[in-house]
């Protein structure tokens, strides 16, 4: 009697793709980000191994709603747009819709237009800028990927992603002194009252 061969499991794909178990299972949950190289090298083992996901897999995969949620301040600043035109053509070249929530600087807004968001199932959320509690931005990550822009938080099924505002602040007006202007105006967001301090100190030392 032939014996059977053995059904290859998600161990024999990440040994394939010289990853962990459970970054296999992140992609093919998609529950949070995997990078290119990786995601085609997993791609390329499920083939090779023959491996099925699981029923249980398939289904989670069936209820995933393809759209991604974004939530920003201003919509038609030039800031914002950039970087909206660049997360749409990224997310629709991946398969991907956006879906666009607006908080205006208003905390109030901002946390109707993150449960707007959640509402909306969504498959994961990305946050650019705002006044968001960082609490209130991981209990949201305890039920959907989250990914933040200006905000420096750490924990898990998140990914942040923070400028040095007040850095940049104090390289620009150092240059400007040093090439010998003295007048300098600074046109800042009410939000970035810490960066205009040190631009005054550095003001103030030449």
């Amino acid at each position: 009697m032939k014996k059977k061969k053995k059904s290859a499991t998600v161990y024999d794909v990440a040994k394939l793709a010289g990853v962990s178990p459970s970054t296999v299972s992140r992609f093919l949950n998609r529950t949070t980000y995997v990078s290119d190289e990786k995601s085609e090298r997993i791609e390329d083992a499920v083939k090779k191994t023959g491996y099925k996901p699981s029923f249980q897999m398939q289904q989670d995969l069936s209820r995933r709603s393809m759209t991604i949620g974004v939530l920003v301040q201003h919509p038609d600043s030039p800031y914002t747009s950039t970087i909206v035109n660049d997360m749409e053509k990224t997310l629709i070249s991946k398969g991907y819709s956006l879906v666009m929530a607006s908080g205006h600087w208003q905390n109030k807004l901002e946390n109707h237009a993150l449960e707007y968001l959640i509402k909306s199932n969504v498959d994961g959320i990305i946050i650019v800028t705002g006044n968001l509690d960082n609490q209130k931005i991981l209990a949201t990550a305890e039920s959907i990927p989250v990914v933040t822009v200006g905000y420096d938080i750490k924990g898990d099924n998140i990914c942040s992603l923070n400028l040095d505002n007040v850095m940049g602040g104090y390289i620009a007006t150092l240059h400007l002194l040093q090439q010998g202007h003295k007048n300098i105006a600074h046109i800042k967001a009410y939000h970035h009252s810490l960066m205009h301090l040190h631009v005054l100190k550095v003001i103030n030392r030449h």
